[in-house]
């Protein structure tokens, strides 16, 4: 009786234990800090710079107070090269503004899709970051 309450209690408990998971947990692929051939912006890095330039609306009040700075954007690009994770990184010597930072993540989500990042010739999700800078002049 005992060895039957034991191997119940072997068998029963990692299979409960498997039963809770979310699917979240199960499904969750693998981010690449790194790949053999880094994410990248339609039309590279030029298009990127232009891009920026081009779409960052300068926050009015930012703006009125003369405030400048730069803000570290970090993301991931999908397999499918899509925009997600999209996180304001903290500057090391300084706080950022919170306006230049809330539009610096409008920025970035606002991105056409990149091709992806590839490992062994297979696109991946991969980590990029880009730098987004707040200047008047």
């Amino acid at each position: 009786m005992i060895k039957a309450v034991l191997l119940f209690l072997l068998t029963a408990v990692p299979l409960f234990t498997a039963l809770g998971q979310t699917d979240s947990s199960v499904k969750q692929q693998t981010i690449y800090e790194f790949a053999q051939e880094a994410p990248q912006f339609p039309g590279g890095s030029a298009a990127l710079d232009e891009y920026l330039q081009k779409n960052l609306r300068y926050p009015e009040n930012a703006k009125k107070a003369g405030i400048e700075g730069r803000v570290f954007v970090g993301f991931v690009v999908t397999k499918q090269g899509k925009i997600t994770d999209v996180q304001a990184k903290a500057h090391p010597f300084k706080e950022s503004d919170p306006d230049l930072v809330r539009e610096a993540e409008r920025l970035i989500r606002s991105m056409p899709e990149w091709t992806p990042g590839k490992v062994k010739g297979s696109a991946v999700a991969c980590r990029f970051n880009v730098p987004v800078t707040f200047s008047l002049k």
